[in-house]
């Protein structure tokens, strides 16, 4: 029968020898950074310009949107529902 510290030793013999006939993982990843690192960055690349431009386009809609809102409620304010003010007060301020 093996006691406890021969099949500590049996063990760990057989993991190094496993660990010895591993290849290491540098001579397998030469293709993973010269060929497919490089098309996956250029779809990022172009996803994310295509992303900053949506982004743009959004903000420039509500920009306008918000513009013409206020445009719109300027033109169809009248002077005297300015609140806080009456109308002897909107007289004296006008030229």
């Amino acid at each position: 029968m093996i006691d406890g510290y021969m099949a500590s030793k049996i063990a760990q013999m057989e993991h190094e020898e496993r660990v010895r006939s591993i290849a290491p993982v540098y001579d397998y990843d030469v293709w993973l950074t010269q060929e497919a690192g490089n098309w996956q960055a250029r779809r990022v690349g172009t996803l994310v310009a295509a992303i900053g431009a949506g982004l743009a386009s959004i903000a420039n809609l509500l920009k306008r949107k918000s513009e013409a809102a206020l445009d719109s409620s300027q033109a169809t304010a009248e002077p005297a529902s300015v609140p806080g003010l009456t109308d002897g007060q909107m007289s004296a301020n006008l030229p």
